[in-house]
């Protein structure tokens, strides 16, 4: 993290607090799991950590898949054959197993996470299913990452099953859109969302007509009038610039890591 942008305390904490062990679990197989081939080898660059896969649980070949997603999963499948085929050197200290066909069911512990239950799975027609088989895996930080649902809104119609809103391309009704995972679902990132934000800004020009509306000089005097404090572009790189001169040694910036911390420099 030598010349990442993480700020010193939380870096400080993590010095503090090594990790040896990790494990990954997924609740679908390694031909079903999502990451892109580039996210996957970059583990297998990792200095200090080296990754654990049972070659029991990968298949010769993806099977039949979609002719779109073959060529990914076939290079994903792969690397994690050579994953599971590397010998430990013992050069790098800390292990990340990659677990599949495990569904979590229960964090165990008196007090504080000591372990989780997960359930064996098996993949019928395309869709995740339990066997009622459950196993432990010690441990004693659990991070989430199970998925998304939308919280419905009143009004606006929903696709039963997926937790998204029913719309075409973005648009669920003139005047109502969605983006990002509302619109279909968690895959993607901020790249991703952005496409979509400029895709849904096309939908709503073409929706709205002129209405001789104020526009952005109604917006300021309307927080004007209700107190709203707004940072600018020259406010945005003042606390930009005054991030970048706090950085020490080969971080290119300590960032604030609170509203008040970013207002005070606008204020000093």
């Amino acid at each position: 993290m030598a010349t990442s942008d993480i700020c010193a305390y939380a870096a400080e904490a993590i010095a503090a607090a090594p990790i040896a062990e990790l494990t990954m679990a997924g609740r679908r197989g390694p031909v079903e799991a999502s990451f892109t081939p580039a996210e996957l080898a970059e583990l297998g660059r990792l200095e200090k950590c080296r990754v654990i896969v049972d070659a029991d649980v990968l298949p010769v070949a993806v099977g039949d898949v979609l002719e779109s997603d073959r060529a990914y999963k076939e290079k994903n499948l792969e690397t994690l054959h050579e994953f599971a085929a590397a010998a430990d050197d013992g050069s790098r200290p800390v292990s990340l197993t990659l677990l599949f066909h495990a569904a979590p069911v229960e964090i165990l512990g008196d007090g504080r996470v000591e372990a989780v239950r997960f359930e064996k799975t098996r993949i019928d027609n395309g869709r995740t299913t339990g066997t009622g088989e459950t196993f432990d895996v010690a441990c004693g930080t659990v991070v989430s990452a199970i998925g998304y649902v939308m919280s419905p809104i009143d009004g606006v119609p929903m696709v039963e099953g997926r937790g998204i809103t029913a719309n075409t391309d973005g648009r669920i009704e003139p005047g109502v859109y969605a983006v990002g995972w509302a619109k279909r679902g968690p895959s993607g990132t901020i790249p991703t969302n952005r496409a979509d934000s400029i895709a849904v800004v096309d939908l709503i020009a073409a929706d709205v007509s002129p209405a001789g509306k104020p526009g952005g000089d109604g917006l300021d005097a309307l927080l004007t009038e209700r107190g709203v404090r707004v940072v600018d572009l020259d406010g945005w790189n003042r606390i930009d610039a005054a991030e970048t001169t706090r950085a020490e040694g080969d971080h290119p910036r300590e960032k604030f890591t609170s509203v008040a911390e970013m207002l005070a420099v606008l204020d000093g």
